[in-house]
């Protein structure tokens, strides 16, 4: 069975897919586009003025909050997917989640 369409989000650009795995098994397969998520980020970067109470840090596409919260098993922004999320952040490959690299 190939790829099958399942829904698409406009509004986070989520598209889902059925398709079988290797094994036999059926997966429903989640893809984001979050181009404009870490462009957001980029531009949000050069307007961070550290003279303010509150620094906007960056945007997390939820595909990846998700994704952080299956692999820890946790529940998406519970307090200790915060405490994943902090580190996360701070990863070299996460870099454009953190463009100004604020130290959490």
């Amino acid at each position: 069975m190939g790829k099958r369409l399942l829904d698409y989000d406009p509004l986070t650009k989520t598209h889902q897919y059925l398709h079988s795995s290797s094994d036999g098994e059926y997966v429903i397969e989640s893809v984001q586009d979050a181009e404009d998520v870490l462009e957001f980020n980029h531009r949000a970067a050069g307007a961070l003025n550290k003279k303010q109470d509150w620094w906007f840090i960056g945007s997390i596409p939820i595909q990846l909050c998700q994704q952080w919260a299956q692999e820890a098993g946790v529940k998406v922004y519970s307090r200790e997917w915060m405490a994943i999320a902090k580190k996360k952040v701070q990863l070299p490959e996460f870099r454009k989640l953190n463009p100004n690299n604020i130290k959490l």
